[in-house]
């Protein structure tokens, strides 16, 4: 019995004539990973390269050509590919036969015309390896598609005997247990790692999304394959920090976790060797304390899979551990973040439900809101803007805190329910990014938004107003909701919204009690106003799907109810209608 290709290579060549495969045809020496192509101009097919089993430098870069009755080895020229992993095309207009793969960690592009090589100048910015090729005659175009660089490719790339061009753009595989966090500096969510699905094999590449648009990032040096890893950006040093991880425990001797601290600073990974260091873990999170500028980590799984509750500290070259009165119970998926208004870190575990604790630099405090959500499990995102933690519950549910209390966050058209998804906030561009997970049926690869698609447009009364949560879909044929409350016991449990097209009034219009409790302002002379019973009051508005709305704005202000008998405005906000 044998295991993968490198048993079970071959020499022999078979020929297929329409109907049925045809063996035994003349041989090369074995091989697999090779490039194989037909010459047409020449009426020869050809083999480059590939890997042979058995020996103690497998990859080779030898030629053959095959003549329909036997395989002859090509002499070895001068300034011709050097060992590699090639896949091949032949371009019947130029007679020439297009190779592109890696070598020596590099992509490189060939031409063979059967008697010399030439090597063009560019090639695919990726070094990849498996990757498919042919050529489009009625375009002239010689197609390009994905290969395997730390993960596999799903890009699209032409060649017009000249230059390489992306037809498609590349994105993430699909992954759980990934590591996400935001780079503020550089304004880039970064991911690394994680796995193709819970049968599969552990990936080692890092993207890096901008303005919607995913980048894989090339390097030469870099962690080893994992998933469960933790991250988390240093502002202090513009540095992305990973510790911990796994990848299982496939083979006896093989760490079934890791202990290694690793810094992306956009151009390379760099692996730190502090002389004290957390022991081996993954499933542990990790964030920026900024409070304290140190990065902060806590709980996960150790070797022996046993939960963990230890505080680390690291402070850019050292690590410290922390010995608080008080902690949460051994974790492990469980969520943290820094609460930037309140100067702490939330923690929220996975329990059923789970519990919520803070970290104020020196103590864990176990807090105990009303309200929780039902279930835990997941990273945590904080909301600059909103000054709200954010969470997504396995059953796609999203959950913020606000430092009192745990409430429902109203998102139409959320993502699909998973678990082990990766979660980051951009407080520049004022949006969570969420990647990933284990989904229903099976593991997921998408990528969604939640951003604020309502700024206020102006407050409800001097001094501001209640706040509005406007949350969904601002564009043809989509839903927006937006929420707003009063405080308890003030609430009478009823609720206005005001509508109208167009930007808010300038100068707003001044309310004066008795229909309000104070002096109010009035951004929106409304041509439409709905009522809402409860508390909070949610408004969900269907857009009509028609495409000459898209880039129109309407204005939306809220009013409250309170048990006094007079209303309380909320701010005014602007919704602008995306394509």
């Amino acid at each position: 019995m044998g295991f993968g290709p490198r048993a079970s290579a071959s020499g022999l060549s078979w020929e297929w004539d329409g109907s049925d495969w045809r063996g035994g045809v003349s041989h090369l020496p074995a091989r697999f990973s090779h490039a194989l192509g037909y010459d047409a101009t020449r009426r020869r097919t050809i083999a480059l390269g590939g890997i042979l089993p058995y020996v103690p430098s497998p990859l080779v870069s030898d030629v053959w050509e095959y003549d329909g009755i036997r395989w002859t080895q090509v002499a070895q020229l001068p300034g011709s590919p050097a060992a590699g992993t090639w896949a091949m095309a032949h371009d019947p207009a130029r007679r020439t036969n297009l190779v592109v793969g890696s070598t020596a960690g590099e992509t490189q592009t060939w031409e063979w015309d059967g008697t010399s090589w030439r090597r063009a100048s560019t090639a695919p910015p990726f070094v990849a390896s498996g990757q498919g090729l042919v050529h489009d005659p009625r375009r002239g175009r010689t197609v390009l598609f994905g290969g395997f660089e730390r993960s596999p490719g799903n890009a699209t790339w032409e060649w017009d005997g000249s230059n390489w061009s992306r037809r498609t753009a590349e994105r993430p595989v699909a992954r759980v247990g990934a590591s996400m966090t935001f780079d503020v500096a550089r304004r880039r969510f970064v991911l690394f790692g994680g796995k193709a699905d819970l049968e599969s094999y552990a990936l080692t590449d890092l993207w890096e999304l901008t303005e919607g648009v995913w980048e894989r990032r090339t390097f030469r040096a870099a962690p080893l394959a994992r998933l469960g890893a933790a991250m988390a950006h240093d502002l202090s040093r513009g540095r992305t920090v990973l510790f911990g991880g796994t990848v299982g425990c496939p083979l006896p001797g093989f760490p079934c976790a890791f202990e290694d601290t690793w810094e992306w600073d956009g151009n390379i990974w760099q692996e730190r060797a502090p002389s004290v260091r957390p022991p081996a873990r993954f499933a542990h999170a990790m964030t920026w304390d900024g409070a304290r500028a140190r990065v902060l980590l806590f709980g996960g799984i150790d070797v022996r899979g046993a939960a963990l509750a230890d505080t680390w500290e690291w402070d850019g070259s050292a690590w410290l551990r922390r010995f608080p009165v008080h902690a949460p119970p051994p974790l492990h998926e469980h969520g943290m973040a820094f609460d930037e208004a309140r100067g702490v870190v939330v923690l929220l575990d996975s329990g059923t439900p789970p519990s919520t604790w803070e970290w104020d630099g020196s103590d864990w405090t176990e807090r105990r809101p009303p309200v929780s959500p039902p279930v835990g499990g997941g990273p945590l995102a904080y909301d600059r803007e909103r000054r709200r933690t954010l969470f997504f519950a396995p059953d796609a549910r999203s959950w913020e805190w606000d430092g009192q209390t745990w409430s429902l966050l109203a998102t139409p058209e959320p993502p699909p329910p998973r678990r082990f998804h990766a979660l980051a906030h951009d407080p520049v561009g004022r949006r969570t990014i969420l990647f990933g997970g284990l989904g229903d049926g099976g593991t997921l690869g998408d990528t969604w938004e939640l951003r604020d698609p309502c700024p206020v447009a102006g407050p409800g009364h001097p001094g501001g107003g209640l706040p509005v949560e406007c949350r969904g879909a601002a564009r043809p044929g989509g839903t927006l909701c937006v929420s707003f409350s009063l405080p308890p016991p003030r609430g009478a449990g009823f609720s206005l919204l005001l509508l109208a097209p167009g930007s808010a009034l300038d100068p707003p219009r001044e309310v004066l009690p008795p229909a309000v409790c104070r002096a109010a302002l009035l951004h929106v002379l409304p041509v439409s106003v709905r009522s809402a019973g409860g508390e909070p009051a949610v408004f969900c508005l269907g857009l009509p799907d028609h495409p000459a709305l898209a880039g129109q704005s309407f204005t939306l202000q809220g009013a409250a109810f309170e048990t006094a008998g007079c209303f309380t405005a909320t701010d005014a906000i602007t919704a602008r209608i995306a394509p």
